[in-house]
């Protein structure tokens, strides 16, 4: 992952436990939210959900043609 990425936002959306596992390479910062933090986020930032949603998107796509 590079700077400004996220992991684990999945299980932020759904009820399933986290399939991501990340391991840094040099010195980070790195923020986890709690679900409810995170779907208030949203609310409040709907650009934010936009970009979310396309990301997720791109990746899905990722996924299913490679």
């Amino acid at each position: 992952l590079g700077p400004c990425e996220s992991f684990g936002e999945l299980s932020l959306l759904t009820d399933h436990p986290r399939a991501a596992r990340v391991r840094a390479k040099t010195a980070i910062r790195c923020l986890a939210i709690a679900r409810h933090d995170f779907d208030r986020l949203l609310g409040a930032e709907p650009q934010l959900a936009i970009a979310m949603l396309r990301e997720l998107a791109t990746r899905l796509v990722q996924f299913t043609t490679h």
